[in-house]
């Protein structure tokens, strides 16, 4: 009876305690300062960072517990590791990824790892009793729904339609999950892989925000999305990214990554958008504000996770790369003059 009582205590002082934590003040910024140690390579000051942050939410976000523990792993801290790999379990990382992840290669000859793999299983059933695995599969199939036209050829010429009522269905259902259960979150529908942002229901928020860039939009989740943010129920990069599809100019976060342009036998190498000392200032001052990293850094995060010559040893939320085919000589031009190359 002590014990349950204690258990329930402990429980609404945890959810007390989600209520009152902003986590765009009190847990992102020290991310912030962690990351930029890591591009740095001083994994010293980065899990003093992590470590520090850890203590003020009640629930840290899985990409962070592993670049804790990839950094404990490159100090030989390996007690700290395995604690932090037990916080991914938490989260509803399978086995398969710590078994094949190249960066805990020197984790695994450590006389604890064995016994750490025998009792995964145990531990992950006991552990993810909480998880609301039918949510997770629900969101995967809107997901697919959302795909399934988007993905033919000519999609929106022949398809235009249905993909708007599937959008509109798609929004219903999204809409009752988060009213019923809160914003989906890894915390309670659980994350395979804390190195990719794998929200079942991301391409549904995206293609919403997309749509009210054009007025078309079939609700504006702008205010929910603020509030998961707030309360640690979804990384602020990704919430930027929606954002600035929307072309809201309260939400002005800048470039979200690196492009490479290209134009028939013609392609560049990683390039941004250019800003003029003004506008990159205003910019950084937002990102700050929301949590993020200028944008000199988000660069330097992207560059490390898309040079091909460079292993991938830690996990940046959400940064992008993408590839601009250009259909003239004189477009392929335009796009030259208003980015610039990045080293």
């Amino acid at each position: 009876m002590r014990f349950q009582l204690f258990a329930t205590l402990l429980l609404y002082s945890s959810l007390r305690l989600q209520a009152q934590v902003d986590y765009l003040k009190t847990y992102h910024p020290l991310i912030v300062q962690a990351e930029a140690a890591l591009l740095d390579s001083n994994y010293t000051v980065a899990l003093n960072h992590y470590q520090t942050a850890f203590q003020r939410v009640p629930r840290p976000f899985a990409k962070d517990f592993y670049n804790a523990a990839i950094c404990a792993v490159e100090l030989k801290k390996e007690d700290i590791a395995f604690q932090y790999l037990d916080s991914l379990i938490t989260k509803g990382v399978k086995k398969s990824f710590f078994e094949t992840l190249i960066p805990l290669q020197a984790l695994k000859q450590h006389p604890k790892w064995q016994k750490w793999i025998q009792t995964f299983d145990g531990k992950f059933q006991q552990w993810n009793q909480d998880k609301n695995v039918t949510i997770r599969q629900t969101l995967k199939g809107l997901e697919y729904a959302d795909q399934e036209f988007r993905s033919r050829p000519n999609k929106y010429e022949r398809y235009r339609d249905t993909i708007n009522q599937i959008d509109k269905m798609n929004v219903h259902f999204l809409k009752q999950i988060i009213q019923t259960n809160g914003f989906p979150n890894e915390n309670w529908i659980g994350i395979e892989n804390p190195m990719h942002n794998d929200l079942p229901a991301y391409v549904l928020f995206l293609h919403q925000f997309q749509k009210m860039s054009s007025g078309i939009g079939d609700f504006d989740f702008t205010e929910i999305v603020l509030k998961a943010v707030r309360e640690g129920q979804l990384m602020p990069h990704t919430a930027a990214y929606w954002l600035t599809m929307s072309n809201q100019l309260s939400y002005n976060f800048g470039d979200t990554g690196l492009t490479i342009i290209v134009y028939k036998d013609q392609t560049t190498g990683f390039r941004v958008i250019r800003y003029n000392a003004g506008e990159k200032a205003k910019i950084n001052e937002n990102r700050q504000t929301f949590g993020l990293e200028p944008l000199e850094s988000l660069y330097q995060k992207a560059i490390v996770k898309f040079n091909p010559k460079i292993i991938q040893k830690f996990a940046f939320a959400d940064v992008q790369m993408s590839e601009l085919n250009c259909g003239t000589q004189e477009t392929f031009n335009k796009f030259l003059k208003t980015t610039e190359p990045i080293q």
